[in-house]
Order: structure tokens, then C-alpha cells, then sequence
């Protein structure tokens, strides 16, 4: 898998120097290079699936490489280079992987790089094992996306889990299953619980998740349009 990289950096031939480098590393795949960091932090908050990672300068004119990633959403995974080895402490406040100081040999570069690489497939593997869970059915436990699921039932003493192709039921209590599950799912009613994701449509106190028809209850309807809003 190629590592998607965004260059930040004023100064052109350090930019030249890494594109080189960077064409010489068969994983890495350019996504952008920018001088002006101002037009970097913009891209940065409008495309942020757009690139994995940022190799970037620290001192630049109106908005230095910390502060642009202070300013970011998100924590950024982030290669420093430059000339000022004074600030490699601080940077590690940030979520630096590595720190170059110009000029850059290859060598450093690359293992810089690999160490990228490293970190961003544990984070990969980490982020799949909690977008995921285990239920069981029957005799065998099955791994399910949190994705999968479209809304979950109570009932007297345990609870149905309802997905697209299958109903599972699970000897849990609604309230504790609500505890272990993302962000994305809200109590809309004493005996259920859905996923934000699923919804198709809301009318009055209704709610459609494709064929099924699920109410709101009044106690719950605020908190429901609040998470609603913070989705658009």
C-alpha cells in the first residue's frame, strides 16, 4: 500500500530534494506539495482523506510547522525537516514519527519513511480491531462491523442486534450494550437503539432504517436531533 504525502515547505530546493527522494522510495506517492502553509492548512481541513501523512518544515513565514499543526482538526502524522535541530524536543509534542535536519541524506530519509510506514499500519490495525467486535451464534463467534449494524431491540432480558441479513440475540442488557458501542449510536426509545449511519429518513417520531419502522421517544428526541445536527 502506497503512503499518500503532503510536502510543506518554503524553501525549493529542500522541496526538490524530497520529491527526488521521495520518487526513489517505491511506497511513497506524492499527494501535494505546498509553499505557502496557509494554502496548506486549508487543504489539510477540506481533504483530509486525501493524504497520510505530512513531511514538513517548521519555520515558515506567518504560520510555522507547529503552529499549522496546532491549527489542524485532527492529529497528523508528521515527518519534520529542517535546518533548526533546537526544536526537536518541542516537536515531539505533536504526532511526529520522525526528525530531519537539512540537508537530508537519503539514507535518513528513508529510514525516517519506513518508520512512517510502521506506524501508520499499526494504526490501521488498531482503528479495524475497534470498528469491530465478536458475536455469537450458535456454536461459533463471528466478527461483525459496528457498521453493519442497523439498530439494536431490548427486550425483557436480552436484546436483538438486527443487521441487514441476520437478527442475533444477545443475553445483554440494552443500557450495558449502549456503554460498549461507538459514537455513532443513540438511545431513541427505552427499547432501542440505533445506528446514526443507517438512518434512512425521519417523520414525526418515526424512524425508517430501510423496511423497519422505529420510535422516538419523547425523553429522547433532543438528544437525538442534537446528534443529528452535529452530523451535517
Amino acid at each position: 500500500m502506497a503512503l499518500r504525502y503532503l510536502i510543506i515547505e518554503d524553501e525549493p530546493p529542500a522541496i526538490a530534494l524530497l520529491e527526488d527522494y521521495a520518487r526513489k522510495t517505491d511506497f511513497l506517492q506524492a499527494a501535494g506539495t505546498f509553499t505557502d502553509p496557509q494554502e496548506a492548512l486549508h487543504f489539510i481541513k477540506e481533504k483530509p482523506s486525501e493524504f497520510d501523512f505530512l513531511f514538513l518544515d517548521v519555520k515558515m513565514p506567518h504560520i510555522n510547522g507547529q503552529e499549522l499543526l496546532a491549527l489542524a482538526d485532527e492529529p497528523i502524522p508528521v515527518i519534520f525537516v529542517t535546518a533548526y535541530d533546537q526544536y526537536a524536543v518541542q516537536s515531539y509534542d505533536y504526532n511526529t514519527i520522525a526528525y530531519l535536519t537539512k540537508p537530508v541524506a537519503y539514507p535518513k530519509f528513508l529510514a525516517a519513511a519506513y518508520k512512517m510506514r510502521e506506524y501508520l499500519q499499526i494504526n490501521a490495525a488498531t482503528k479495524a480491531e475497534e470498528q469491530s467486535f465478536f458475536v455469537k451464534d450458535g456454536s461459533r463467534y463471528l466478527r461483525l462491523e459496528y457498521s453493519e449494524i442497523l439498530f439494536l431491540k431490548g427486550l425483557s432480558n436480552y436484546l436483538q442486534l438486527i443487521t441487514a441479513d441476520k437478527t442475533y440475540t444477545l443475553h445483554l442488557s440494552l443500557k450495558k450494550a449502549g456503554l460498549s458501542l461507538p459514537m455513532q449510536f443513540v438511545r431513541v426509545h427505552q427499547s432501542y437503539l440505533v445506528n446514526l449511519n443507517r438512518i434512512d429518513e425521519i417523520y414525526g417520531n418515526i424512524i425508517y432504517i430501510g423496511k423497519e419502522e422505529i420510535p422516538v421517544g419523547r425523553q429522547f428526541k433532543d438528544e437525538l436531533l442534537k446528534r443529528l445536527n452535529a452530523l451535517m
